[in-house]
């Protein structure tokens, strides 16, 4: 599996990988004898509730089996449940593993996981709700609600298609082999530290901050920033490669417009300037995390930034899933092997 997406699925049981709670949990009846049947998993840590995962156990004695459902990705969970205490571990392989250990409070069962880079708390609670797994990786009903930029756009002069085969392997649980994320590219004199700025494009809270996967990450510098949208919590931006200003933590609010830091693009560890940054746009959902292009949640107006640099259609910066499989790219891990026929780029013209 590709490793961008092994540390998707991998995280995507835990708070921070999860954008806010969208489950319809409910007691779905009392009995704890047997766990069998669907069940709503609510991780929370550092005091901030993430989002909720519907679960479907099966018990054969003390042994339970547990799966993200309707998601495959996610590989099963296995440990017993046995005088109303549960041990339960999901096994990646490589010694990577997230571990559940509870016990049952009354309707529910609470405890505590863990994981290599995460630990929190967990509630697990019945639900009668349902999912059509035929249609779990439909096309989403995506808002367009952002009106603020998370960048300077007067300072990149091009930007990556949704789906494309810039940089690597970026894909979620429906589909694979592509790039579900934009890579924005200053203009060659903006190819500097400390120059272009990065803000958050939402009303929202900073609910993960890590090392970015490109070269070092010392103090604030080149950090990846994950922001979870207050009016739609279902959805979450995350901001690549950041030098992060001074005082910008985990559990931050933030307004729209906020400056989070600037975009990192010379990495003298490496020897090298970077020819851009990124952003990818989260949708969560009871089977686990979604991509979407930016272009899908920003409003007319903010769009008409990007059509006043050449943009005629939101489609100028996004191959639809039927583009990309009718020309498919390969991919050894997560490196792109072919380039496919379709764009990578839309050029901007000049500000």
């Amino acid at each position: 599996m590709m490793w961008v997406r092994l540390a998707l699925v991998m995280t995507c049981f835990l708070f921070l990988c999860g954008c806010g709670g969208n489950g319809n949990g409910d007691d779905g009846g009392s009995n704890l004898d047997d766990l069998t049947g669907s069940w709503i998993f609510s991780p929370s840590s550092a005091g901030l509730a993430g989002g909720d995962l519907h679960i479907t156990i099966s018990q054969t004695g003390s042994d339970i089996e547990a799966t993200v459902t309707c998601n495959d990705s996610v590989p099963v969970g296995r440990g017993t449940w046995s005088g109303g205490t549960l041990s339960l571990r999901f096994d990646y392989g490589g010694g990577a593993a997230l571990t559940l250990d509870g016990s049952a409070e009354g309707k529910r069962i609470s405890g505590e996981y863990a994981a290599p880079d995460e630990s929190g708390t967990f509630t697990l609670s019945r639900t009668r709700t349902t999912l059509d797994c035929d249609r779990a990786c439909d096309g989403l009903a995506v808002p367009r609600f952002v009106s603020t930029d998370f960048t300077q756009l007067d300072k990149i002069a091009e930007i990556s298609l949704f789906r494309s085969s810039a940089g690597h392997d970026y894909s979620d649980w429906c589909e694979s082999c592509r790039s579900m994320k934009h890579y924005f590219a200053p203009a060659e004199a903006h190819r500097v530290n400390d120059d272009v700025e990065v803000y958050s494009p939402v009303n929202g809270t900073i609910i993960r901050i890590r090392n970015a996967g490109h070269g070092e990450s010392p103090g604030n510098e080149n950090k990846e920033v994950r922001i979870r949208a207050d009016q739609h919590p279902e959805i979450s931006f995350k901001l690549f490669h950041i030098d992060l200003d001074a005082g910008v933590t985990e559990g931050l609010e933030v307004r729209a417009g906020d400056r989070i830091g600037t975009g990192r693009l010379v990495y003298p560890d490496l020897g090298e300037t970077a020819h851009d940054f990124d952003i990818a746009v989260i949708y969560h959902t009871l089977s686990g995390d979604r991509f979407v292009s930016w272009f899908d949640v920003i409003t007319d107006e903010l769009f008409a930034s990007y059509q006043a640099r050449g943009a005629s259609a939101r489609s100028d910066f996004i191959l639809t899933r039927e583009q990309r499989d009718a020309d498919p790219l390969t991919c050894d891990g997560d490196t792109f092997t072919s380039s496919g026929t379709r764009p990578a780029w839309f050029v901007l013209s000049a500000p």
